[in-house]
């Protein structure tokens, strides 16, 4: 597939997902596993990876839609979530999950050049409005290789931090240390080079592939099913 289709193919399902909906929901879930059921199992490993480094996100957003969504509390005690507040986060989790698993699909089956030259393309609009699509590219994919550089260095000075109770102003040494670390690595990156290889057009038959992803879950949407998954 073009990396052009792939990364059009992405927003899709993540806008779709943004719109919410049990049913659409469920048959990105549905999407999301052929998907994964077709790839090396390292795809899926990775996937879980991610999605387990975003636990405290996850269960933060169960906390905030659980306890300050109004509705019928979910027994009867003072403080107490609603049903309507936890069926709302677990809808939202299920969404990012679902979008974190489509992140790693489109990293694992794309290279830095690939991402590059789709981006580049999609961005060519803002050109209209006086913006550089070039600079706009470059800086997403620089963004995601520090992030990943950025998660390395932190988990090595998390594994080499003492032992034992640490308290407030020992966090806060820690964490400025490390952010001096990030910035001092920063301005000493040697520059680097970026190579746009652009290919032809994407096939005409490839654009049907995001119509049709986007006609399946604005389809899923509008069932009305005799039962309710929540």
């Amino acid at each position: 597939m073009h990396p052009l289709i792939r990364v059009i193919c992405f927003l899709v399902f993540s806008t779709w997902l943004a719109l919410g909906g049990p049913n659409r929901l469920w048959c990105a879930a549905a999407l999301i596993l052929i998907a994964y059921a077709v790839v090396p199992a390292a795809s899926l490993r990775a996937a879980l990876t991610m999605s387990r480094r975003l636990r405290w996100f996850f269960l933060s957003l169960l906390i905030i839609y659980g306890w300050f969504t109004p509705g019928m509390p979910l027994w009867d005690a003072i403080g107490t979530p609603s049903v309507e507040g936890l069926s709302a986060g677990f809808a939202r989790v299920l969404a990012l999950v679902l979008i974190v698993f489509a992140v790693n699909l489109l990293l694992r089956s794309s290279s830095r050049e690939e991402l590059l030259t789709a981006i580049y393309s999609l961005a060519y609009p803002l050109t209209l409005f006086g913006l550089s699509h070039e600079r706009l590219a470059l800086r997403v994919i620089l963004v995601m290789e520090a992030l990943d550089q950025t998660r390395e260095r932190v988990t090595q000075a998390l594994s080499t931090r003492p032992q034992g109770k640490i308290s407030p102003r020992g966090i806060g040494l820690f964490m400025s240390t490390l952010l001096s670390s990030v910035i001092a690595h920063a301005e000493t990156r040697p520059r680097q080079e970026f190579h746009l290889s652009f290919e032809a057009s994407p096939p005409v038959l490839q654009w049907c592939y995001p119509v049709l992803l986007s006609l399946t879950l604005y389809a899923a949407g509008r069932l009305v099913l005799p039962f309710a998954f929540w």
